[in-house]
């Protein structure tokens, strides 16, 4: 009988916490390496519940090395993949503190050494440290607009190199991910439950919406943890495909009835007045985080909102990503972002910014004309 532990906490109390909720379900590391793999997804404050919270990466960290453990960090991000980009991500998240200041290496897989391993598809890529380090799951507790959530079975795909990932998006999303569960499996699986993103995430404002939790969930059965988190949630395991329920799960701590707050469904067309956005599983984060990036962007500077707000061709834009064919009605200003949409642009005559990924800086350029002027249309 799996147990997972439930442990309501917060950011000031973070390492006592950890310790006694890994007491609590009797978890013990057997390596004397230790591999944290946090989720990375965007350059964005703590706060903003895209990325595991760098306190609570910190505290699992540190409960690791007062037992004598070497601790490193990884995560895979395709969008930060060259040194200056995995940068800003690392100092945007919180996370350039544990590896300037704690001296805790920080790997991007991107760049990792890989071996391949058998799974359901013939053989994946995965990081070659995995053999000897004790892997780590740092999943946060979010909404997902193509999966319906992201946890612990989720969080794994940034083990993966980009091109298999959008693998995962022309195969099968679903299908793909729960393979890759069934080729690796953490350890450990410790959910950072405290500023969570519910409603259309994985990412927060301006498109998802933070929740304030203040929980941690963990267990060495990563699909048993996903689990529950999903009746914390408010959403049915047996709804998320990539998920499947499991049996007789032992739940210690706080009970899952005192701590379950439901969270808003993701919708599957955005809208975020003058902008609707039309994606599906097939759209992977190489053209959702530059989009959403870019639309921070413009909204949170007011020289260019201001440029934006002026040009009444833009009172109604239409967001197509991916291969996907377009709704019929898409409005006076449709956009193509993408080099999976290049079909649907050329196609339907429609203006269109390649990139896999595109840049987010040209995306800002063609609603604000000048706002990056070294970057060539």
């Amino acid at each position: 009988m799996p147990c997972v532990g439930i442990r309501r906490t917060s950011i000031d109390r973070l390492e006592q916490d950890v310790e006694a909720l890994l007491d609590l379900i009797g978890y013990r590391p057997v390596k004397e390496k230790i591999l944290l793999k946090p989720n990375l997804v965007a350059a964005a404050p703590p706060e903003n519940g895209d990325d595991t919270h760098p306190r609570v990466t910190e505290a699992v960290a540190r409960y690791f090395r007062h037992r004598g453990r070497k601790v490193v960090l990884a995560e895979g991000n395709g969008i930060f993949e060259s040194d200056e980009a995995f940068e800003r991500l690392l100092e945007a998240a919180g996370y350039l503190y544990l590896r300037d200041r704690l001296g805790i290496p920080f790997i991007n897989l991107e760049q990792a050494e890989r071996t391949d391993v058998p799974w359901k598809y013939g053989s994946i890529a995965l990081p070659k440290m995995l053999e000897e380090y004790e892997y780590i799951n740092l999943p946060t507790l979010k909404t997902h607009l193509q999966t319906g959530v992201t946890l612990g079975v989720k969080n794994q795909k940034g083990l993966l190199p980009m091109k298999t990932r959008k693998f995962f998006h022309k195969k099968g999303l679903h299908a793909c991910i729960h393979a890759l569960s069934e080729a690796v499996e953490p350890a450990l699986t410790l959910v950072d439950g405290l500023f969570c993103v519910e409603g259309t995430g994985p990412t927060g404002p301006p498109v998802g919406e933070v929740k304030r939790m203040d929980l941690l969930v963990a267990g060495t059965d990563m699909m048993a943890v996903d689990h529950v988190c999903t009746e914390i949630m408010g959403v049915d395991v047996e709804e998320v495909e990539h998920l499947e329920p499991v049996k007789d799960v032992q739940a210690l701590g706080e009970k899952i009835a005192d701590v379950r707050s439901p969270f808003k469904a993701p919708a599957h067309v955005i809208r975020m007045d003058p902008f609707t956005v039309y994606s599906d599983d097939k759209v992977c984060t190489m053209c959702s985080v530059p989009f959403y990036k870019a639309l921070s962007k413009i909204f949170n500077t007011p020289g260019l909102h201001e440029q934006f707000g002026k040009r009444p061709e833009l009172r109604q834009v239409s967001i197509l990503m991916g291969p996907s064919d377009p709704p019929p009605d898409l409005g006076p200003c449709p956009i193509c972002l993408g080099d999976c949409a290049a079909a649907t642009a050329r196609r339907k005559r429609i203006p269109h910014i390649a990139g896999c990924h595109p840049d987010y800086r040209e995306i800002v350029n063609f609603f604000c004309p000048g706002a990056y002027p070294d970057v060539a249309p």
